[in-house]
């Protein structure tokens, strides 16, 4: 196809707009949609390619396949191996061998169904996830894979005109998909092909029938409102926009009228040297920007200053051209990839080199990021998670943040499954997971009945209106959840578990908007029950999971105590939750105030060899062991007074 200059400018928008949406510029908080632009490009270049080829005879399945991993394969490897190197002295065991993982992903283009998988409340942060980046990648090769067979069998049925009405029909069923899909799992709608078809199919309608303005005074109209709307949804929408989707449209069509304008006199603005440069680039440019900024971010800080921001933004520029004139442009070249000398050889050092960097990747993995690169994992002895004892570890520290999860959790689910004995006094824990762990506190406190009714985070444990749609995880909080979650908490007050219960604890990670319906949840549990009430507030949030400081540790398992994220604040906050809960007769029980002092926090015991909690915030079974001693043996409140009261017989 004839060179356009002006897809290399829509190209330089489109990777520019990531690279900054990465490094935190807030004003592009929309900039991720570089990655759809870049889909309706493909979709528009590769549909155009199969079909002029397919009418000339040319057409080769084969040949379009070779052409593509061509184009793709060189820089994608080396990018992969660098980092699989880098990642081994910026990062902790748990970690490297997560990168070894997605790396594997990474080099076989399937990285989106991983990350799809992955997503959810305690997925890896992003900044953790070097190979995050190349979710669109597997997005394209998908696409790929699929899109020459679709296109030449409609071609054979009807020409142009069974092309474009495929192509019609499978943009309308993605983009249907998309919008009926998203409020079940958003992560999948964002990450999977068949929900991103419909912005290759955009471009695509392009390209049957070659598509354009032709008056000049309508070139530069629909140019301008095509860049327009490109530009105003990468400054307007953000994160949380409901997309893709039926909104995903607006930059999608704005992709598309700059398309079709290749000829408009306003699209200087991206038919230049600068634009022409960057978008020759794009490719190399967008693999190697996104892993300085997720090492940065992991080993100095997650929030970047300006001077941070430009530091990442020029190093992603020249680490991008470097590849670009040392990979992919040679790799590009015709001859380098001929049958015979020195381009034969080439062929033989690629394929080594692409079946070396796969086999690290899945070794890294396989080993667990190579055991002298990590602390060894070790299950828990026999004794652990009897209720009324401590967790014995073994002699080596665990640090593996899915093991240390799940430990708890499964402890909790145990506490929940346990019959309630009449003879014993009985404590009910309501709230989201961080009542979760304080049901595992009391389980080390005595020997009674203990039980957790979980209110999602988002919901809270408070009688009152929620408003708006949220997001968790993967999931889209709907308005039908929201009813469903203003029914519950009632319901759990008024039950009769909740009115033979001796202590009702309420416990969350709280959110400000609550507070001013706490008060009336605590006289509406008044008036059901004559249960004690306790109320629990804010405990330490770090700004890395806990198991990854230990490891970074140089000490490992005698780590120093940490300074928490916003500690002046979390105890602003919880004087003024504590004279609600007080006011309204509920007795306040400190969480962040007894696990630290002096501003910082213990974070893991020498002693019992254990790490107390198993992410940023959430307490491990070793952590709830910990903050059961506190309150037994160093806490005189009324509040711990009453929970050691339950152990003492009647």
């Amino acid at each position: 196809m004839k060179f356009r200059q002006d897809i290399q400018g829509l190209r330089a928008l489109a990777v520019i707009s990531v690279i900054l949406f990465h490094i935190d510029v807030s004003v592009f908080q929309g900039g991720f949609l570089g990655v759809d632009i870049f889909f309706v490009i493909s979709g528009f270049l590769i549909t155009g390619i199969i079909l002029n080829e397919r009418e000339s005879g040319d057409f080769n399945f084969t040949n379009f396949y070779v052409r593509r991993l061509r184009r793709l394969m060189p820089a994608s490897v080396f990018t992969i191996l660098v980092t699989l190197i880098a990642a081994y002295f910026f990062f902790g065991g748990s970690d490297f061998a997560e990168t070894g993982r997605t790396g594997l992903h990474a080099l076989l283009f399937t990285s989106n169904i991983v990350f799809w998988l992955d997503a959810g409340y305690f997925d890896a942060e992003a900044y953790m996830k070097p190979f995050l980046h190349f979710w669109s990648l597997s997005v394209e090769e998908q696409f790929y894979l699929l899109w020459p067979a679709i296109i030449v069998l409609a071609f054979a049925i009807g020409k142009r005109a069974a092309v474009l009405a495929t192509i019609l029909l499978l943009t309308a069923a993605s983009v249907g998909a998309a919008e009926w899909f998203y409020g079940k799992d958003p992560a999948a709608v964002f990450f999977l092909t068949p929900f991103r078809v419909f912005e290759f199919g955009g471009g695509a309608l392009l390209s049957v029938y070659g598509w354009r303005f032709k008056n000049q005074i309508v070139q530069e109209v629909g140019f301008i409102v095509g860049l327009s709307l490109m530009l105003g949804s990468i400054i307007v929408f953000d994160e949380v926009t409901r997309m893709p989707g039926i909104i995903s449209l607006v930059p999608t069509l704005g992709c598309m009228l700059c398309l079709m304008t290749p000829d408009a006199k306003t699209g200087v603005i991206l038919k230049n040297p600068i634009t022409t440069s960057v978008g020759n680039a794009s490719y190399s440019l967008y693999l190697a920007h996104w892993a300085p900024i997720v090492f940065f971010k992991s080993a100095y800080s997650e929030t970047l200053e300006p001077l941070h921001q430009i530091g990442l933004l020029a190093g992603g520029l020249i680490l991008g051209y470097l590849m670009y004139f040392t990979i992919e442009t040679p790799f590009r070249r015709e001859g380098i990839w001929t049958n015979s000398g020195r381009g034969g050889g080439r062929i033989v050092l690629g394929a080594f080199a692409s079946i070396g960097v796969l086999y690290l990747s899945a070794n890294i993995w396989a080993t667990n990021g190579w055991q002298g690169q990590m602390i060894a994992v070790e299950t828990m002895s026999a004794q652990s998670g009897q209720l009324g004892s401590a967790p014995v570890r073994a002699p080596v520290l665990i640090t593996d943040r899915k093991y240390l999860r799940s430990e708890s959790n499964q402890h909790r689910e145990s506490l929940n499954k346990r019959a309630l004995d009449p003879g014993k006094p009985t404590v009910l824990v309501i709230g989201d997971s961080h009542g979760k762990d304080f049901a595992n506190v009391l389980s080390f406190m005595g020997d009674f009945n203990v039980r957790h009714e979980w209110i999602n985070q988002w919901c809270q444990p408070i009688i009152g209106p929620r408003t708006g749609e949220y997001k968790e995880g993967n999931k889209t909080v709907t308005r039908k959840d929201i009813e469903a979650c203003e029914k519950h908490v009632p319901t759990v007050l008024e039950s009769q578990l909740a009115a033979d219960a001796d202590i009702l604890v309420f416990h969350a990670r709280w959110e400000p908007w609550s507070m001013e319906y706490f008060g009336d949840t605590l006289q509406f549990a008044r008036s059901k029950t004559d249960a004690k009430l306790v109320c629990i507030g804010e405990g330490a949030t770090f700004d890395q999971p806990v198991p990854r400081l230990v490891e970074l540790s140089d000490k490992r398992a005698s780590v120093d105590p940490v300074e928490p994220l916003n500690y002046d604040k979390t105890l602003e906050f919880n004087k003024r939750f504590f004279e609600i809960a007080e006011s309204n007769g509920c007795l306040p029980l400190k969480k962040i105030e007894m696990l630290c002092s002096e501003g910082r926090c213990p974070i893991a015991s020498e002693a019992e060899n254990a790490i107390y909690y198993y992410d940023k915030h959430h307490l491990s079974l070793s952590g709830a062991a910990h903050y059961a001693r506190l309150i037994s043996s160093e806490c005189d409140d009324p509040a711990c007074a009453a929970l050691k009261a339950l152990s003492v017989p009647k």
